[in-house]
């Protein structure tokens, strides 16, 4: 995957040069889900880049933005009995998860030291991809409710996920304000799916806009 990741950039780089745009305008590429790049333009390079018949497709970077939500007061009580949220029963219950299987959880991080949840911290899965951050963990409490929701412990405190105790794995794509740019976006999902074994679960709970910007070229 990683040589073939390669050579698709090495395409793009060579489309690049022959449009006349440097390096230094390419915010991300993308080799795995799909073959593109997102890059700053200006409006004159823009309007020539959209006839281009080697793109199937140009859209503009839009904000995305994580949807609205409550975590409510964290406790730890040891008299307190593990409690099973009407969304995991609405889903047919918990269901014991192997190790050997992990979700991806495309969102704001993952609260690494959580003691309801296993997390996978190796630094060739998780990842943060918000401009200025590498850190994976948490500062907005979307991804990590999300995780809980996905694979929470059975254990004794806390709540139950559906695939209780897989191994969830932090794509940070969010900072803490929750909105983030599709190709930030972009980016978190062509690691997933560079990286991803048979058998992964990926998720991504956001909103925004969705559908083309009215650009598509003439390729399809």
């Amino acid at each position: 995957m990683a040589e073939y990741g390669k050579q698709v950039e090495n395409q793009i780089n060579a489309w690049l040069a022959a449009e006349g745009i440097g390096q230094d305008a390419v915010l991300a590429y993308y080799t795995a889900v799909q073959s593109g790049v997102a890059v700053r333009l200006s409006p004159d390079a823009f309007e020539r880049v959209k006839k281009s018949d080697a793109l199937e497709l140009v859209e503009f970077d839009r904000v995305v933005e994580l949807p609205p939500f409550t975590v409510e007061e964290v406790v730890q009580d040891a008299g307190r009995a593990q409690t099973t949220p009407c969304g995991i029963t609405n889903a047919g219950g918990a269901a014991t998860a192997g190790a050997d299987r992990w979700i991806w959880v495309i969102d704001s991080g993952i609260d690494t030291d959580h003691p309801d949840l296993s997390v996978v911290t190796n630094t060739a899965y998780a990842k943060s991809f918000v401009p200025g951050s590498s850190s994976i963990e948490d500062c907005n409490g979307h991804g990590t409710h999300v995780a809980g929701t996905a694979a929470a412990l059975n254990n004794t405190i806390g709540v139950i996920g559906v695939a209780a105790g897989a191994p969830v794995v932090p794509v940070r794509v969010f900072p803490c304000s929750g909105g983030s740019s599709t190709s930030t976006i972009l980016s978190g999902v062509n690691h997933v799916a560079a990286n991803d074994f048979a058998g992964d679960v990926v998720n991504m709970s956001l909103g925004g806009y969705y559908g083309t910007s009215g650009c598509s070229t003439g390729s399809s």
